[in-house]
């Protein structure tokens, strides 16, 4: 485990620490995959590393290796349980978290996905947010603000964290043994998003998923309204995270469309064997129509509408090109 990027955030932990300013409940806010939790682990890492000398963390001392290893139990990493984070999992919290520090002399909670709580599950965390135990330091990770209750993010500082520059993501993949032309493409491919290009390391089919959403993005204009419901039924089938990280792939092929239909020459997202081709028959109008159509859909599915309902209505919603 190692961080990419975010230096910036990084280094306000650590001043905070320095200064005694250190505060007990954190917001990350940030795309999928951006490096939350690995900033958190990361600074966590800081405060209990073994190492005599700077900078820490080393990541080779014995605290180090099991922090990374999940072994150490001063430093916990909280998954939603299933879809959602629930108030079964705030109230453990609550009972643990009071206990004494095993090793060190404070208590870390990574609670990952937290713009998945159900509303009672925030609520229930109020009062922790409010009343800390003194040993307690707590991160909240989120892809999406707007989920969470305003008592929610008034009630910890927010770090936004945006996606990863591609040459510095590019150089970070080079180190990894990447070659650089590969580096680019994969940093490009990534959006700027650490966790998916070291995924896509270890898991080639990621980016052959992401070149058939992307394709089918196109694809999908010749379509009938029968096909597209065949699609968007086949495609309601799967995990809403699954649809959201398609949904977002389509927005970028949407925004480079949009800018082809505006005959414009630079500020693509995709990468140039990427990009949609120009299509005569589209109107700007209806690409930036539809580019609005699909964030309003995402953000009805992270409100956990019907699934298959609302595919179906984007599909129908998208422009209709005939071969």
């Amino acid at each position: 485990m190692s961080l990419i990027g975010h230096a910036w955030a990084l280094r306000h932990l650590q001043r905070q620490r320095q200064l005694g300013q250190l505060r007990q409940s954190y917001l990350l806010l940030g795309p999928e995959q951006v490096g939350k939790t690995t900033l958190a682990l990361t600074f966590a890492m800081g405060l209990y590393c073994e190492s005599p000398t700077s900078p820490r963390p080393c990541g080779q001392c014995r605290v180090c290796r099991r922090i990374q290893r999940s072994a150490y139990p001063d430093v916990l990493v909280i998954e939603p349980g299933g879809s959602s984070f629930t108030i079964e999992q705030v109230r453990e919290l609550e009972a643990e978290l009071p206990l004494t520090p095993r090793e060190g002399s404070v208590k870390t909670r990574i609670l990952c996905g937290f713009d998945a709580a159900t509303r009672e599950a925030q609520n229930a965390l109020l009062k922790t947010l409010e009343e800390p135990p003194s040993h307690a330091l707590l991160f909240l990770t989120a892809a999406e603000r707007d989920l969470l209750a305003p008592t929610i993010i008034s009630r910890c500082q927010t770090l936004a964290m945006r996606p990863v520059p591609a040459a510095e993501l590019t150089q970070a993949l080079e180190e990894r043994g990447l070659p650089p032309a590969e580096a680019e493409a994969l940093a490009r491919q990534s959006s700027g998003r650490p966790g998916w290009a070291l995924r896509a390391l270890e898991d080639p089919g990621l980016r052959e998923r992401r070149a058939l959403a992307l394709r089918d993005a196109g694809e999908l204009l010749n379509c009938r309204p029968a096909a597209r419901l065949a699609y968007s039924e086949a495609l309601g089938a799967g995990d809403r995270g699954t649809v959201i990280e398609l949904l977002r792939l389509w927005q970028l092929w949407w925004h480079d469309e949009l800018l082809v239909c505006e005959g414009a020459k630079a500020g693509f997202v995709l990468a140039p064997d990427e990009r949609p081709p120009c299509v005569a028959s589209l109107a700007a109008g209806d690409a930036a129509r539809f580019l609005r159509h699909l964030a309003e859909i995402e953000a009805m599915i992270q409100r956990n509408v019907n699934l298959r309902l609302a595919l179906n209505v984007l599909v129908l919603r998208m422009p209709h090109l005939p071969k």
